[in-house]
Formats: C-alpha cells, structure tokens, sequence
C-alpha cells in the first residue's frame, strides 16, 4: 500500500469512528415529549368514534391513555 492510500484510509478510518460515536451518542438525547390532548373532535356518528378510540387512538394520537373497555 502507498503512503498516500495509508493517509487516506486513516483519515477515513478515524471519520467513520468518529460518525459512529456522534450517531451512537445522539441515542441518548431524548428530548420531552408533551402528551398534549387533540383540540378538535371528530364529526363522526358516535359507533365510528368509539371504534377509532379504541381501536386508533392509542398509536395515531397524542392521548395514548385510553382505556380499552
């Protein structure tokens, strides 16, 4: 191997480390998450709210606290 390719591979060798331990670091950050409740209701007849609530609500909403009955 050259003296240049050796340089080369290093420089890219510590870059990767480097961008691995940055990507490996940024898992610990967890920022607040605020479970804020949804400011409009739904105009659906009754049946079809009660089945998205329970059905929906719990993955594809910020109230994530609801009761399955």
């Amino acid at each position: 191997m050259a003296a240049g390719s050796r340089i080369r591979f290093r420089g890219f060798t510590w870059s990767a480390a480097i961008l691995g331990l940055t990507f490996l670091g940024i898992q610990f950050i967890r920022p607040e998450l605020k479970n804020t409740p949804a400011t409009a209701d739904l105009q659906v007849p009754p049946q079809v709210k009660q089945i998205l609530k329970t059905s929906c609500y719990n993955c594809h909403s910020n109230e994530n606290d609801v009761v399955v009955v």
